[in-house]
């Protein structure tokens, strides 16, 4: 084998290990989006759920799973959704925190930015929380035999601040409390020293 050769069939090794190697990577996701970066209690915000895929998919079937302590769903909005037929339309429990729904389109998509519902939440306390999936959530691929292609599920955080204004009443208050409190001490006082 002369040099040329020797190195077109190395080459031609290099080439397809790269080729099999971008097509086993081939992935799907399904992830969250929001808008708002600041979030406090009581506000008012919704995410996005959207799927990645370089695979035709037209079946999603899950739940979604948040924490009724820290969150409670108002809403939700399927009208720009890549989902058209929906076998079970999204409903929702926020006494124990979970949204399920199951939707497909007909003609399969794929594409990068795939919006799926939009849900708008309250937030109702402070602190950290997460807005994940329930282990049986399924994408199927449009191939005529409902393959579930194991979808990378990434959740949301959620951190959600006090409320500043709520915190300035609060503070306020006491204040006030505490000033009553002093007056009526030297009010008291007072009227001892009278007696």
């Amino acid at each position: 084998m002369n040099k040329n050769k020797f190195y077109i069939y190395i080459g031609f090794i290099i080439f397809s290990f790269l080729f099999n190697i971008s097509i086993s990577h081939a992935s799907t996701e399904v992830f969250f989006e929001k808008g708002e970066t600041i979030i406090k209690r009581g506000d008012i915000f919704t995410i996005d759920l959207k799927i990645l895929t370089d695979k035709t998919i037209n079946i999603i079937d899950g739940t979604i799973l948040f924490d009724k302590n820290k969150l409670k769903i108002i809403g939700i909005n399927k009208d720009y959704s890549i989902l058209t037929l929906w076998a079970k339309e999204p409903i929702y429990d926020n006494n124990i925190g979970e949204l399920s729904f199951v939707g497909g389109v007909p003609n399969g998509y794929f594409g990068k930015e795939g919006k799926v519902i939009n849900i708008t939440f309250q937030a109702k306390n402070d602190g950290q929380t997460l807005v994940g999936f329930k282990d049986i959530f399924k994408v199927l691929a449009n191939d005529g035999f409902g393959t579930n292609v194991n979808p990378w599920l990434k959740p949301i955080e959620i951190n959600i601040g006090k409320n500043q204004i709520q915190g300035f009443y609060y503070i306020v208050t006491i204040t006030i409390l505490i000033l009553i409190s002093v007056i009526i001490l030297i009010i008291n006082r007072k009227k001892l020293n009278d007696k």
